[in-house]
């Protein structure tokens, strides 16, 4: 009976997984008929610009990809029976008698999708992090090289080829000039990197970037009061984060330090008190 259960979960998972892949070649197709490609490599090209996994590599890869498998239903319930699976058959392979199959089942199930999340919602909060903290350095050093008479498109490139992609904001604007440099217009190519990023600030500078662009207006002052406005808004975070750290230190001062405080500075005048009531109840 566990073994039919487990091959019924392992079927399941895999029957799951095969749907959800399909799922996503379909979208994949969608997003390449949007675009109207004519050449079969540059399908390819535009295809991984739009569907978001364009030179993804390593951990950054699998972050997407399980990202993309729990964007519906379905991927929990693959993920959720894929975890049940391995505790049946951990259940079957070690016979462990305290606990029973489904319970078992259901807590790896459980403690799987749980883990999954968590793991995917820490590296999008480090990655947004990472963006947020560095995008007005970026933007402050491409005004820089713009203002030694580069366009803004070799402005970029220099920037990136300097900073190098392996920071989360300068891998965007690579992909952001990849798609410029692949006949994307550039208001295209600012909402695109917007989509990647998914950040507040970087919708921010997308956006005005585009209107200046369709204005005529100058970009460098542009990206420099984005620049000195985030500048301003961490350096504001980071102060209330600072005003904070009292409150956070009263709680490991209390354990910590007044403990031993409180022993070196009350513990002789205790001792003492103790020998002199011993001693005066020997004498009685």
């Amino acid at each position: 009976m566990a073994l039919f259960i487990t091959v019924f979960l392992c079927l399941l998972t895999t029957l799951i997984f095969l749907s959800v892949r399909a799922n996503m070649r379909r979208s994949n197709a969608r997003d390449r008929l949007m675009y109207a490609f004519v050449s079969k490599v540059e399908d390819v090209q535009e295809l991984n610009l739009s569907s978001g996994d364009y030179g993804l590599e390593g951990g950054a890869r699998v972050v997407y990809f399980l990202t993309r498998f729990l964007s519906t239903p379905l991927g929990y319930i693959g993920l959720f029976a894929f975890g049940a699976a391995l505790g049946a058959l951990f259940k079957t392979i070690f016979t462990l008698k305290a606990f029973s199959m489904p319970m078992i089942a259901l807590l790896t199930g459980a403690l799987l999708v749980g883990f999954i999340n968590l793991y995917i919602n820490a590296q999008r909060r480090e990655r947004t992090r990472k963006i947020r903290y560095e995008l007005p350095n970026a933007l402050q050093s491409i005004v820089a090289v713009m203002e030694s008479g580069l366009a803004f498109e070799s402005a970029l490139q220099h920037v990136v080829r300097e900073s190098g992609t392996k920071h989360p904001l300068y891998f965007d604007l690579q992909v952001m000039l990849d798609a410029m440099q692949q006949g994307r217009r550039r208001s295209e190519a600012l909402k695109l990197w917007a989509t990647r990023a998914n950040e507040r600030s970087v919708n921010e500078v997308t956006a005005a970037m585009i209107q200046a662009d369709q204005t005529g207006a100058a970009l460098g002052g542009v990206l420099r009061h984005h620049a000195t406005t985030q500048l301003k808004e961490i350096e504001a975070e980071l102060l209330k984060k600072a005003e904070r750290i009292p409150i956070y230190m009263i709680m490991p001062m209390m354990l910590c330090i007044l403990p031993p405080i409180f022993l070196v500075a009350v513990g002789p005048s205790v001792l003492r008190i103790i020998r002199m009531f011993e001693a005066i109840m020997s004498k009685a």
